[in-house]
């Protein structure tokens, strides 16, 4: 039994010595660690440290690698229902590739549709393949309303 206190203990130590370095370096806030056992808190910590040392050896993706270097028309080669159909299928394939665009307004797709391919598409990500994350761009982050 006493074992097994030291052995929670030396991990519960470990723990709290990751935890600080992923806050210095990371900014990780505290509260991500209640409810989780140590055990569980040591894997999720050691995980996300990894990511982020991996994140930090590597160069970032632009999202138009990350999306396939797609094909796509400039804005000023389509029509305005040309627009909206490139735009729907622009959007299905952010969709499989678990990239989300946030809109806190409704735009005209012309907008938004120039957006992603004009400027959206040179941003910078890191892709972990082991790990699905979704990818979250926002609009106004861009431009403010």
């Amino acid at each position: 039994m006493k074992n097994k206190t030291s052995e929670v203990k030396s991990l519960e130590e470990a723990n709290a010595l990751l935890l600080d370095k992923l806050q210095t370096e990371y900014g990780m806030l505290r509260s991500y660690m209640q409810g989780l056992s140590p055990e569980l808190q040591n894997t999720w910590l050691n995980t996300i440290n990894k990511f982020e040392e991996k994140k930090k050896a590597e160069k970032p993706l632009t999202l138009f690698v990350h999306l396939g270097r797609p094909q796509f028309p400039r804005f000023d080669q389509l029509s305005p229902i040309d627009v909206s159909r490139e735009l729907e299928r622009l959007k299905a394939l952010m969709h499989d590739r678990h990239v989300v665009l946030d809109c806190a307004h409704e735009y005209a797709d012309a907008t938004i549709y120039r957006f992603i391919t004009e400027e959206l598409f040179a941003a910078e990500m890191y892709y972990e393949p082991n790990i699905r994350l979704k990818f979250y761009f926002n609009y106004e982050k861009y431009y403010p309303w």
